[in-house]
Order: C-alpha cells, then structure tokens, then sequence
C-alpha cells in the first residue's frame, strides 16, 4: 500500500483474529481481547476473558463469544462492553432447562438489535436462539433448518441466511424457520 504508517502496535503470536468494533480494533486472542483506538493505536483496554474465545461477533454494545465449535459441545456464552472491556454478562444456557432448542450452540451472527445463537439438536435439526445483547437473556426460540451445520449463517430482523457445505446459500424467514424464494448455488467449472 502507499502512504505513510500512522502507528505500529506489536501483537502476540496467539492472535486469534482482528475485528473492527466502533473506532476500535480488537485483537482476539484465545482467552483475552485487545481493544485499540483505530486512529492512534492505544490500548483502550485489555481483558481476559471467562471463556476460551472459539466463535465470536461484534454486537454493539458488546463484544459475545463462546467457546463452541464442532469439537466442544457447549451452549455457554459471554459478552464484553465494547466502552470498558468489563464483563457485561456471561451465561449458561444449559442451565436453563432449554434442551427443546439445542444441545449446543454452533454459530452467531448479529442483526443490528438482537444476538443469534445457531443451536444444533441431534435428530431434529437447528434453532434460532435469539439473546438481548444487554444482559444475554432469551427473547425468542425458533425452529430452524434440518441437515447439515452450515458454513455461515447471518441474520437480519426478518430473515436469515446460511450458507451450507456444498456452497448453496438458503434464505429463510425467521418467523417459520422455512426456506423461501429461490436459493443460489455457486457456478461450478468441470
């Protein structure tokens, strides 16, 4: 790139990954997160976390992250504020007697109001489970998509997307948890 370096900021050799969060960078590190200010490079704050860090979304006010993934089978969760780094929440949904929506959680997205929990149940697919970004309460249970986890799943208000294994992205109305429209396949060359 051409232009001059504003500022420079060493970073560990177990950087996770980077995001970008109002004016701040944050480093993410397997139990710690970083927040730098984006136009200077200061520490804003620095935090370790009560979770390992194995999945994770920016949802403004907070930064949420799970230490789910393929191999560990967990429907825990935790968030930071995004201003301070302080704990904002941190919750086992286990413990709250919900086994009807998942026995683990796989995937987060975010959808400017509300955190999605994408929760996997054997033998009965998925679930929509959708959390208050201030105190990580549950607002809503829903049904979601029989078949395999899905590379990526987002959300909006109104609908969700995921992206499945084979590269086909499904749109899907979040009311119903039911595909709708036509679905995209990626082009293939043979």
């Amino acid at each position: 790139p051409q232009g001059t370096v504003c500022w420079r900021q060493p970073m560990a050799a177990s950087l996770r990954a980077v995001a970008w969060a109002d004016g701040l960078l944050l480093l993410v590190y397997p139990q710690r997160v970083t927040a730098l200010d984006s136009g200077t490079g200061e520490v804003r704050w620095d935090a370790a976390t009560p979770l390992v860090i194995r999945r994770f979304q920016v949802a403004p006010p907070v930064f949420v992250f799970g230490p789910f993934d393929a191999q560990h089978r967990v429907k825990e969760a935790a968030a930071l504020s995004l201003a301070t780094g302080q704990l904002a929440w941190r919750q086992d949904f286990a413990a709250l007697g919900a086994d009807n929506w998942g026995n683990r959680f796989v995937r987060i997205a975010w959808d400017g109001k509300s955190i999605h929990f994408l929760a996997e149940q054997d033998q009965r697919g998925y679930f929509d489970v959708v959390v208050t970004p201030a105190d990580g309460g549950v607002t809503a249970t829903r049904p979601w998509f029989r078949g395999q986890e899905p590379a990526a799943f987002l959300s909006n208000e109104q609908f969700a997307f995921h992206l499945d294994q084979e590269g086909w992205l499904h749109r899907f109305r979040l009311a119903t948890g039911e595909p709708m429209g036509s679905t995209s396949s990626p082009s293939r060359s043979t």
